[in-house]
């Protein structure tokens, strides 16, 4: 038997403070642009997370974390490259 699938792209960074300092357990959730959750993780111990995502998308990532701002960063997934931010 033969079986393929592609894999989604995955949207990955690091969450840090103003001082660069790397931040755990912010909650990070891909949304589209309706403001509709994809998808939601937590950064570990060293701030990265990882979320894998549909292609060809647009998307918004919210970066929030009790006692700090929250963030929202446009992200625009193409099907032929890697995110980029518009």
């Amino acid at each position: 038997m033969w079986c393929a699938w592609a894999a989604d792209p995955v949207l990955s960074g690091t969450v840090v403070d103003a001082s660069g300092a790397a931040l755990a357990g912010a909650t990070v959730q891909a949304q589209l642009t309706t403001g509709a959750v994809v998808t939601t993780t937590h950064s570990d111990s060293n701030g990265a997370f990882a979320l894998a995502v549909p292609p060809a998308r647009e998307y918004r990532l919210v970066v929030s974390l009790p006692s700090f701002e929250t963030r929202q960063i446009p992200v625009a997934m193409r099907a032929t490259d890697s995110p980029t931010q518009p």
